[in-house]
């Protein structure tokens, strides 16, 4: 099986198509999400520290959504603030 570097370098237009339609999958789902910006790195760290120390001991068998408000607006229609 050939390693996904090994395709780029035959292959350099699909590389660059493929990172194109990334970047707009991207940017729809940020321009739908009512925060307006992808979650940082310490966003989600802080949730994971809340529930793996004290303050979240108690808490048990539940799902914490990080979306920014995308599910929201899936389902309620934009929530974006103009």
């Amino acid at each position: 099986m050939r390693r996904h570097s090994e395709l780029d370098e035959k292959r350099p237009q699909l590389a660059v198509l493929l990172s194109t339609s990334a970047a707009r999958t991207a940017s729809r789902r940020m321009s739908r999400c009512a925060a307006g910006r992808a979650g940082t790195p310490d966003e989600v760290g802080s949730i994971g520290a809340l529930l793996m120390g004290p303050d979240g001991g108690f808490i048990t068998g539940s799902d914490i959504l990080m979306d920014g408000g995308v599910t929201a607006a899936y389902w309620y229609g934009e929530l974006a603030p103009r």
